[in-house]
C-alpha cells in the first residue's frame, strides 16, 4: 500500500521551485539544459517506511507456506503450511482469527476457496481432495484418489453446479462432486497437466490446461464431457505452470511458462495474441488479476503488476491530439504574445506568481515559446500532471520497450 500527504508533497515541490528560481533569477535558460533540477527522482524501497508496498508481514507457519487464498469477499485470508496447520487471518491486519491442525498425511499441493459456498478445497501430493468449512475450518468431505499423483489444480464449476469441481494431476482431469464423489475421469493424455482454469466463470463449459511438455490444451464439456482435450496450442518446450482467464469476456487466458514468458491465448482459435516476459531466469509459477483485471505474475523472486497497452496508447494519443490543437492555435495568432504570458500568470500558484512577475520583464518577447517550454518543464507536475514532459518521456519509453510492468513505472517516479 502506497500513501503520501499531498499537501506536504506540494509544499516541498514549491520550496524546491523557489530555490531553483532564485539561483537562475533573470535567466531564460531552459531547465532541461541546466546541471541542477528543482525536482528529484526517488526509488521506492521495500520496508523503507511503514507506508511501503508491503502492508504487513509475519511468520505464519513453522515450515513453508504451501498454499494461500482469499475468501470471496477479500476480508479474510487462508494459509496452509508444511506444518499441516490451516489458518484464517484478517486481510488488513494479518491477525489470526482461528486455526486448525489438518488430518492430512501427505503434503499439501493446492488450495482454493469455493466462489459461491463457504468451502475450502485442499489437494495433497497423494491425489486426494479434502473439503473444509470456511467458517469453522471443520472437515466436511473427503474425495480419495482423484489422481495417481499430486493434485496440481482445482477449479469450480459453480455456473453448472456449485458442488462440482474439476481437478488436474498426473496426466488427467477428474470431475467430482464434493458430496457424492468422483463423477468422471478423463483419458490419459500422456502429458502431465500442470494447471487448469475456467475460460468464463459464467459458463464453465470450457476449460484450458497448461501442459508439462509445453502448450495449452482446450477441454469442452459439451463435446465429450471433459473426457479428452479437443485442441492444443503449442507455446514452446517450457512447461505451462499457471493459467488464468482474463475475465473480460474475450475467450482468452493468460498462460505462464517455466521459461519466464506469459502468453495471451484465444480459446476458440488457439492463436497466441500476445507474449510478455516476466523474467529471463525465473519461471511463472502463479498468475492472478487485480480489481481492474490487470495481470499479476509471480515467480520465486519477484511479483509484477502489468498495465494495459491500449490504456497507455490511448493516453499518449490524447496528449498528442492536445499538442496538435495547441500548435494550431498558436499558428493562427502568432503575434499575440500577451495572451500566452497571461496564461502563464493565471496558471502559476499564488505564492510564486509574484516572483514570476519580477522576472517577466527581463524576458524578451521573442523567447515566449521558450518561456512556455520552461514553465511546462518546471511546473508540469504541480499544475497539470498529464502535461508533464517527464511523464510523457516515461510513457513513450515504456511503449517503446514493450514492458508495461508497474514496478518499472514506480522506479521511474
Amino acid at each position: 500500500m502506497i500513501t503520501y500527504d499531498p499537501k506536504n508533497l506540494e509544499e516541498e515541490a514549491r520550496n524546491l521551485f523557489k530555490a531553483f528560481r532564485n539561483d537562475y533569477k533573470g535567466q531564460t535558460k531552459s531547465v532541461m539544459n541546466t546541471d541542477r533540477k528543482w525536482w528529484r527522482v526517488e526509488k521506492l524501497k521495500i520496508h523503507a517506511t511503514k507506508d511501503s508496498l508491503i502492508q504487513w508481514k509475519t511468520k505464519r507457519h513453522k515450515g513453508s507456506c504451501r498454499a494461500l487464498c482469499f475468501d470471496p469477499s477479500g476480508s479474510n485470508i487462508f494459509t496452509a503450511g508444511s506444518d499441516n496447520v490451516l489458518k484464517c487471518a484478517n486481510s488488513v491486519t494479518g491477525k489470526v482469527l482461528y486455526k486448525v491442525v489438518l488430518d492430512i498425511k501427505s503434503r499439501i499441493s493446492k488450495m482454493i476457496v469455493a466462489p459461491t459456498k463457504p468451502l475450502i478445497l485442499i489437494g495433497d501430493e497423494s491425489g486426494n481432495v479434502h473439503v473444509y468449512d470456511q467458517r469453522t475450518l471443520k472437515k466436511l468431505h473427503f474425495i480419495e484418489n482423484c489422481h495417481g499423483d499430486a493434485v496440481n489444480g482445482i477449479v469450480s464449476l459453480a455456473s453448472t453446479n456449485e458442488n462440482e469441481f474439476v481437478s488436474c494431476g498426473s496426466s488427467s482431469l477428474t470431475h467430482f462432486n464434493v458430496k457424492s464423489g468422483i463423477i468422471a475421469e478423463s483419458e490419459d493424455q500422456e502429458d502431465e497437466i500442470m494447471s487448469v482454469t475456467v475460460v468464463d466463470p459464467d459458463n464453465c463449459e470450457v476449460l484450458m490446461c497448461g501442459m508439462s511438455e509445453g502448450g495449452v490444451s482446450v477441454w469442452n464439456k459439451n463435446s465429450n464431457n471433459f473426457d479428452s482435450m479437443i485442441r492444443k496450442t503449442k507455446t514452446g518446450e517450457d512447461s505451462v505452470d499457471s493459467v488464468i482467464g482474463t475475465l473480460k469476456g474475450d475467450s482468452c487466458v493468460w498462460a505462464g511458462t517455466s521459461g519466464g514468458l506469459v502468453h495471451l491465448i484465444h480459446s476458440k482459435n488457439g492463436k497466441i495474441l500476445e507474449t510478455r516476459e516476466h523474467s529471463k531466469t525465473d519461471d511463472v509459477t502463479f498468475l492472478d488479476l487485480d480489481y481492474e483485471y490487470r495481470l499479476i505474475t509471480c515467480g520465486t523472486d519477484r511479483v509484477r503488476l502489468w498495465g494495459e497497452l491500449q490504456d497507455v496508447e490511448k493516453e499518449e494519443d490524447e496528449e498528442e491530439q492536445e499538442e496538435e490543437e495547441e500548435t494550431t492555435e498558436e499558428e493562427e495568432d502568432p503575434s499575440d504574445s500577451s495572451d500566452s504570458t497571461n496564461d502563464i500568470e493565471t496558471d502559476l500558484p499564488k505564492d510564486i506568481s509574484s516572483e514570476y512577475d519580477e522576472n517577466k520583464s527581463s524576458i524578451n518577447s521573442n523567447d515566449d515559446s521558450r518561456v512556455v517550454s520552461d514553465r511546462s518543464a518546471l511546473l508540469g507536475d504541480i499544475d497539470n500532471p498529464s502535461e508533464s514532459i517527464q511523464k510523457k518521456k516515461r510513457r513513450k519509453a515504456i511503449k517503446n520497450s514493450g514492458n508495461f510492468v508497474l514496478d518499472s513505472f514506480f522506479a521511474g517516479l
